[in-house]
């Protein structure tokens, strides 16, 4: 559950976003140097050799080792010259940021609008300026900017120059900047990533650094120079002012063992390595043993000199940032890993996860993993500064993007078990015109009643903003809003007690006939994957049914939010129970459900039920006070000095006629 200062918003990169690549005396990036690309056309940079011809190679895999002239030549489309054009419309999209509801606003300065090569000595006053407007607008709606200071752009002019990266020159060229920008919007800005994914330099350095090849050893020296690059901006941003955050970001996706074989296991440890090492540093201040191992294994030449060491120590992250997209396995297999094509990031499919369109494989388990594993490692604050979904998106008639299925990974990613119902009831009778009056009906499940009405604040935004889009009005009546259940431990032993007294209910063959046909409505393996959860040995179910009451397990586990039984338990203590009207792997809304209701076999499970909560009853109105104390006592801590108010709290019965 999110609390109220949580930082809830979205991201963008100047490179991909900002576009005026020319305007303010703005100078050329590497991302201004790259072309337009698709699924089946790769991305390339483009250069000047020596003899004067114009040539472009891969983006990924580049190895260009020769003393070329990189830049931006005519004939070739460059996507962040223009890009969303940000820099012309900055005002109409941070006020729709703000509509939707943005805390934060995560994006990035482009480096060379201040330092056009780089290497200047004074910043260049239009680029600040253009910052300056940026966040006076955010703060002008209470958001939040977190600022990359350097996300994949790097200036060309010093590529060109030394090689960027790979000289140490660039570390000053950077404080530079970045002393810059801290004093400017000091009062501004309070949040600060220093590299984007600075993990990437190990798969792409002309994105990550401006280095145009893979070699090992210029990998590692331009790895070195920004790490410390990193921790001298950690200290100069809390001189300017202390009150600064300053965080790092990698890129982060799980990593699973392909099988159980030890060979999988030891491989996904290290190649989970190559994303802690960045993380590892700017957290702890120190380069880990296992990477110095790796450099002297490979020949890479490696050294610290003390102030060096000094300054990694002095100059670790306030908190850890991540990008999150997807998951993958590692396989050892030689056999195996060249066969799968997995995901962007290189690995083998996941066989137990759906893929998008574009074969990125859908995981919302593995963001909570990645939490756990970030946090286990290292206890500092996470950031999830990036997570989303590529798509082919398709424009209809009306000019509009229908992407249900982006609304549906970013809301697996969220709240697991929150869910949004919705039926239009009524929407025009012609598909391309807007109708005089439309309506929906949504109904929300949530597992709190604070993501209830957090979730019910951004479908009222959502619907504004389609207002919005087609020049209507938009009105809205709220039902109601019920709380989260508080389900009582102390009455539920006591029902649970009486459950196993009560009489079993006397099946007849037709009846466990019936019981036993429900198990072909569902996948094999259904049973068995329910029972477990229950602590039951297989071999004990007859039927599809437990042979035994059983208690549910830990009630901080129960959901709620989609009965008024919530809102009676914050109201007097309430006895939680479900009886059995159906076979164990059959669940409520569903035709497998539906078929059970109204049959001999589900009116015997309730008549039990009903005995069961009168001997209950009884119990305690006869001789079970110290039950009644216990129960009251544990509804008391479980409200935490909380008292029920309906929401909304002016809400009249909705179906009262007067």
């Amino acid at each position: 559950m999110f609390d109220k200062d949580f930082l809830w918003g979205g991201a963008t990169a100047a490179n991909q976003y900002e576009g005026g690549w020319q305007e303010g005396k703005k100078g050329i990036s590497t991302a201004d140097c790259c072309t337009r690309g698709s699924k089946t056309e790769p991305r390339k940079v483009t250069y000047k050799t020596k003899d004067g011809n114009i040539k472009a190679d891969n983006l990924f895999g580049m190895e260009i080792n020769d003393d070329v002239e990189f830049g931006c030549f005519e004939g070739y489309d460059y996507p962040s010259h223009r890009a969303s054009d940000f820099y012309n419309h900055y005002k109409e999209d941070i006020a729709l940021m703000a509509e939707m509801g943005f805390k934060c606003y995560r994006m990035s300065i482009a480096w060379t609008r201040i330092f056009p090569n780089g290497d200047e000595e004074e910043p260049n006053e239009e680029g600040l300026k253009f910052y300056d407007q940026i966040f006076d607008e955010c703060l002008k709606y209470g958001i939040k900017p977190l600022v990359t200071l350097s996300h994949y752009e790097t200036p060309v002019g010093l590529v060109n120059k030394w090689g960027s990266w790979s000289d140490s020159r660039t570390i000053d060229c950077f404080l530079r900047y970045v002393k810059s920008v801290g004093e400017r919007y000091k009062d501004k800005v309070e949040y600060w990533l220093t590299f984007n994914e600075i993990n990437c330099i190990d798969f792409s350095g002309w994105v990550a650094a401006g280095i145009p090849n893979q070699n090992p050893q210029t990998i590692a020296d331009a790895a070195k120079n920004q790490l410390i690059a990193s921790a001298k901006s950690v200290i100069t941003l809390h001189n300017i002012n202390p009150n600064n955050k300053v965080g790092n970001m990698i890129g982060y996706g799980i990593k699973y063992p392909n099988t159980c074989h030890p060979n999988d296991i030891l491989k996904t440890w290290e190649e989970a390595n190559e994303d802690y090492f960045y993380c590892d540093v700017q957290a702890r201040g120190y380069y880990p043993r296992y990477k110095l191992k790796e450099y002297e294994r490979n020949g890479v030449v490696f050294s610290l000199n003390d102030k060096e060491k000094e300054i990694l120590k002095s100059g670790t992250v306030d908190f850890i940032s991540f990008s999150y997209y997807m998951s993958n396995c590692i396989s050892a297999d030689p056999k195996v890993a060249p066969n799968q094509s997995g995901n962007m990031s290189f690995g083998v499919k996941n066989p137990y996860l759906k893929a998008s369109a574009w074969g990125w494989q859908i995981d919302p388990k593995g963001l909570r993993i990645a939490l756990n594993y970030l946090y286990d490692r290292y206890q500092k604050p996470l950031m999830v500064v990036e997570n989303g979904l590529g798509a082919q998106d398709e424009v209809d008639e009306n000019n509009k993007i229908h992407d249900t299925y982006r609304i549906d990974y970013l809301r697996e990613h969220i709240i697991p078990t929150a869910r949004v119902h919705y039926m239009i009831t009524d929407g025009g009778k012609a598909v391309n015109i807007v109708p005089g009056e439309a309506s929906s009906l949504y109904a929300i499940r949530a597992p709190q009643v604070d993501q209830m009405q957090d979730i019910t604040e951004r479908l009222i935004d959502i619907a504004k903003g389609a207002a919005l889009m087609t020049g209507t009005t938009m009105d809205y009546v709220m039902i109601g809003i019920y709380h989260n259940r508080l389900p009582n431990a102390a009455l539920a032993d006591l029902a649970f007690e009486n459950y196993q007294q009560a009489a079993p209910a006397p099946w007849t063959d037709e009846e466990l006939a019936f019981a036993d046909s429900m198990k072909d409505a569902y996948p094999e393996g259904t049973v068995e994957r329910v029972v477990k959860g229950y602590g039951i040995p297989m071999e004990q179910v007859k039927h599809n049914l437990l042979p035994h009451p059983v208690k549910m397990g830990n009630k901080e586990k129960v959901a709620g939010g989609s009965s008024d039984v919530g809102d009676v338990s914050w109201i007097t203590p309430t006895l939680n129970m479900t009886g059995t009207c159906c076979p164990v792997m059959v669940n409520g809304h569903t035709w497998q459900g539906a078929s059970c209701y109204g049959t001999t076999f589900a009116a015997k499970g309730m008549i039990r039920s009903g005995e069961v909560l009168a001997m209950t009853a009884y119990d305690l109105l006869t001789d079970h006070k110290d039950v009644i104390d216990a129960a009251r006592q544990e509804w008391e801590h479980d409200k935490g000095g909380r008292s029920y108010t309906a929401i909304p709290a002016d809400m009249k019965p909705y179906f009262d006629k007067e």
